[in-house]
């Protein structure tokens, strides 16, 4: 869950930074996210022991590892405009976290906000790719959807 609020500058994740901007979108070639899946959460305990090691200098693979690990989680959050707490709970649930994502915001037929659309892959590709021929069919059926309820694409 991501805090989009009518006050956009306190907006937060993929979905806040669509809803203040109109589009938001991180993963893609110029703009890559780190891949955390497959990396283990680490508890805080350890955290804060294994910074503590990093911070005596004191040498550990198993630090240096975890260092790596955390500059990755804050790079992540940073680009996804969430907290790093946020990004270690996923690795501790064990759920993946999107290499790509797209966020757009959706209008009523006044043009008025709507809503946010957040699409996203894990599987190394960027989400959205216009020239592919099965997304662009996939999008004419979600945009008759919305227009079916009254929402039209922003």
């Amino acid at each position: 869950m991501f805090l989009a609020p009518d006050a956009a500058q306190n907006s937060e994740g993929i979905a806040g930074q669509a809803w203040r901007s109109g589009a938001y979108r991180v993963g893609s070639e110029e703009n890559k996210l780190p891949d955390l899946n497959g990396d283990k959460y680490v508890g805080l305990i350890s955290r804060l022991w294994l910074k503590t090691i990093k911070l005596l200098k004191v040498s550990s693979a198993k630090a240096d590892e975890y260092d790596k690990l955390d500059r990755k989680v804050k790079d992540y959050a940073r680009n996804t405009n969430t907290s790093v707490k946020s990004v270690w709970q996923r690795l501790k649930k064990g759920k993946t976290c999107p290499t790509s994502i797209l966020g757009v915001i959706i209008r009523n037929e006044k043009k008025e906000c709507w809503g946010v659309l957040v699409m996203d892959s894990s599987n190394g590709y960027s989400c959205i790719d216009t020239s592919e021929k099965k997304f662009r069919a996939e999008l004419s059926t979600l945009n008759r959807e919305l227009r079916r309820y009254g929402i039209f694409e922003g």
